[in-house]
């Protein structure tokens, strides 16, 4: 075991990568990408506060690990859970999985969930029966 690997800096069997999908506001959620991954990332994405779900994959896609985070119930667990399985399919997560594979330690981007009926997620339900 190397140095990195011992502090947690560099996960043991080659590169990973670590995608966490955070909770930006009423629907607005967020990509937040790690070429890094490892125990210590992992637990830093599982304990932040507006972390909904993370997801560990290899270079080329291979889904690893996955987790609900703190900010899960604001969206609903059983949404998150599917959102998680999809989301090495969605070109957001392939944008900045590119930027990692091409060296970049980090990358963001804003995630569209028009694509996942879930646009307003966080939001109050809407209890006025006006149309509109």
């Amino acid at each position: 075991m190397g140095l990195l690997e011992f502090l947690g800096l560099r996960a043991r069997g080659g590169d990973r990568h670590l995608v966490v999908v955070t909770f930006e506001g009423p629907g607005r959620l967020r990509l937040n990408a790690n070429r890094s991954s490892g125990p210590r990332a992992k637990r830093g994405a599982a304990a932040h506060a507006r972390t909904v779900g993370w997801i560990e994959l290899t270079p080329d896609g291979r889904l690893l690990d996955h987790a609900l985070g703190p900010a899960a119930p604001k969206l609903g667990t059983a949404e998150v859970t599917a959102l998680l399985r999809q989301l090495p399919a969605d070109p957001a997560c392939k944008s900045v999985l590119r930027d990692l594979g091409a060296g970049r330690p980090q990358a963001s981007k804003v995630l569209s969930f028009e694509d996942w009926g879930t646009f307003g997620a966080g939001a109050a339900p809407n209890t006025d029966p006006s149309p509109g």
